[in-house]
């Protein structure tokens, strides 16, 4: 137990220090014209990957919206990365707790990143799926 805190300590300055981003989003959803925002976190892990994690709040439709958290672990390519995306969420109404996952592509430009993807939740109600376009803002 004392070698994994120890492991754990000797790890954790390099999580902190390393070039880490904030980022705020937004997205459109193209299957009900409903929207979603994110708050970020991302930070390198090796040269080929960038792990995340965001709260995010979506609304699917009049009556049904969620909050939740994302991991996002982002492959960069460049200026471009791909992200395989999964969640967990609390929905209103009589859905409760269920898992979202899909995958974003994006691009990113100084502060800017411009990002397409497609989300679908566990659970079965209109508008569960969605193509979305965004938009963050890294601080």
């Amino acid at each position: 137990m004392l070698k994994k805190l120890l492991t754990f300590a000797a790890l954790l300055p390099s999580m902190v220090f390393a070039e880490s981003t904030v980022y705020l989003g937004g997205d459109f959803l193209t299957n009900g014209s409903k929207y979603a925002f994110q708050y970020g976190f991302y930070f390198p892990a090796s040269s080929e990957l960038d792990f995340g994690y965001e709260l995010e709040y979506a609304k699917y439709s009049d009556d049904v919206h969620s909050f939740g958290v994302n991991i996002k672990p982002q492959f960069p390519y460049g200026n471009f990365y791909f992200a395989p995306i999964g969640g967990v969420h609390y929905f209103n109404d009589d859905i409760d707790t269920a898992f979202v996952y899909g995958a974003e592509l994006g691009y990113t430009r100084g502060a800017m990143t411009f990002k397409t993807g497609y989300k679908e939740t566990s659970e079965d109600f209109e508008y569960n799926d969605n193509v979305y376009v965004g938009l963050a803002v890294n601080f």
